[in-house]
């Protein structure tokens, strides 16, 4: 079976992420990079300049997509593969 989940991680204090999820009610959850992991990440994606960084993570725990920009086909396909 395959799960979709939406995730927020903070490169933020997290004072400053709760204060974010508070004034938004954003109702998914957030992370904290505290061991500043997404960093690095994030600068290897291809894409746009966003602060948004799209992950699609294979049930063995890989990489199977990472972009920055907001590419619905290339997600769709990906998503596809990996329940073949």
């Amino acid at each position: 079976m395959l799960g979709v989940n939406r995730v927020s991680v903070s490169t933020a204090n997290p004072a400053a992420a709760y204060d974010f999820v508070a004034k938004t009610g954003a109702s998914f959850p957030v992370g904290f990079d505290l061991s500043e992991s997404y960093g690095p990440l994030r600068a290897s994606a291809s894409g746009s300049s966003s602060n948004s960084l799209h992950i699609i993570i294979d049930r063995a725990g890989n990489v199977a997509y990472l972009s920055r920009s907001y590419d619905e086909e290339a997600m769709i396909a990906v998503l596809d593969s990996l329940v073949e």
